[in-house]
């Protein structure tokens, strides 16, 4: 999967079949980040930056996730990975980890720009979050069951569809959540 801008080229690997720290892996990373040291890791990234040639090897605990073209962003020299249950930023072009923060209690789906600029909406299996540029959470919210379903960012809300097709109407700036269908 690659994540491109008009100064940035990188390219997310799927490693999750990976033996961590085995010599027998075929691909070398020059830097690895095991966000959660105590737990085997249920999903594993690496990272390549074509204008440094440098790489990373991502890893995390919580549910696995799935890479897709809503797992990064990048941003001026910076860039946002979602892994398991973690956030990552990683500086752009030397790939070193600036920050980390774990955004939800199982596992993260996705992760858009925030409409209002102030940081980014995280989808997660059981909150959707607000996370600042800098790493902090700015709000947090959860619904009656998980949100499986399709979920949609606005101008000032975002929806998200709950396991029973319940649907949340939820505040850009505050997190507040309205149930509009039950």
């Amino acid at each position: 999967m690659k994540f491109e801008t008009s100064e940035y080229s990188v390219e997310l690997i799927d490693e999750s079949n990976r033996l961590y720290d085995s010599s027998e892996n075929t691909s070398s990373y020059l830097f690895k980040y095991n966000i959660e040291e105590e737990f085997q890791p249920s999903s594993v990234y690496g990272v390549r930056c074509r204008q440094s040639d440098s790489s990373c090897l991502i890893s995390s605990g919580g549910g696995a996730s799935a890479l897709t073209k809503y797992s990064a962003i990048i941003r001026n020299s910076e860039l946002w990975i979602i892994v398991g249950d973690q956030m990552v930023c990683l500086e752009l072009p030397s790939l070193s980890l600036k920050w980390k923060q774990k955004v939800d209690s199982a596992t993260c789906f996705q992760l858009f720009p925030s409409p209002d600029n102030e940081g980014l909406i995280i989808h997660g299996e059981l909150e959707i979050s607000k996370v600042s540029f800098t790493g902090d959470i700015l709000w947090s919210t959860s619904g009656k069951d998980i949100f499986s379903g399709d979920f949609r960012v606005y101008d000032d809300y975002v929806e998200a569809i709950d396991f029973n097709g319940e649907v949340y109407r939820i505040s850009v700036k505050d997190g507040t959540s309205e149930l509009l269908q039950s």
